[in-house]
C-alpha cells in the first residue's frame, strides 16, 4: 500500500513552537555566520575611492546580508545566553568591521551603528571591548592610527566617545 505524503495519516506535528529567546539565539548565530561570509568584503559598495561619497546607484547587496548587518545585535541582546557569542562576534568583526560600516553607509543606515554596537556590548563580554579598541585605533585615539574613510569617521568617533 502506498502512502500519499499529503495524507492525514502521515502528518507531522501541527504546531512547532520555539521559545522567543531560542528564536533570537538561532537568528543571532545566523546573522553572525552571514556577516562572516566572503561577500562582506572590501569595497562592497564598488566605489572608485573610499574617500568619495557612495555611488549614486547602490550595488546589489544580498537581502540576507543587509538583514544581518542591521539585526545581529538585537537578536544577540534578546537571546537567553549572551556570552556564548564572544567568539562569533570576534570571527565576524575582527577583519570585517569597516566592511559592516560600509554596508550601513550605502544603505543610508550608518547612523544606527553606535546604537547597534552599544546593544551588542551589553550582550557579550570581551569581544566588544576588542571592537572599542579597534574604534580607538581607527579614530586616532591610540598610537596605532589607521585611516578610516570619511563616510565612516562620524560613526567611529561617536562610538569611541560613547555618544
Amino acid at each position: 500500500m502506498s502512502t500519499n505524503r499529503w495524507s492525514p495519516a502521515v502528518r507531522g506535528p501541527q504546531r512547532i513552537r520555539v521559545t522567543v529567546t531560542l528564536g533570537h539565539d538561532i537568528l543571532a548565530r545566523g546573522c553572525l555566520r552571514r556577516l562572516a561570509q566572503d561577500d562582506l568584503c572590501f569595497n562592497v559598495s564598488q566605489s572608485q575611492s573610499s574617500f568619495k561619497l557612495n555611488p549614486d546607484t547602490a550595488p546589489e547587496i544580498a537581502l540576507s546580508l543587509m538583514y544581518a548587518c542591521l539585526h545581529w545585535a538585537h537578536h544577540m541582546h534578546a537571546a537567553s545566553s549572551h556570552y556564548v557569542y564572544d567568539e562569533d562576534v570576534e570571527r565576524a568583526f575582527r577583519s570585517k568591521f569597516l566592511f559592516w560600516l560600509e554596508v550601513l553607509s550605502i544603505t543610508g543606515k550608518v547612523g544606527l551603528a553606535p546604537g547597534l554596537l552599544r546593544i551588542a556590548s551589553s550582550a557579550v563580554s570581551r569581544s566588544m571591548g576588542t571592537q572599542t579598541q579597534m574604534l580607538n585605533m581607527q579614530t586616532g585615539h591610540s598610537s596605532n592610527h589607521c585611516a578610516v574613510p570619511p563616510r565612516c569617521q562620524r560613526v567611529c568617533i561617536l562610538f569611541a566617545r560613547g555618544h
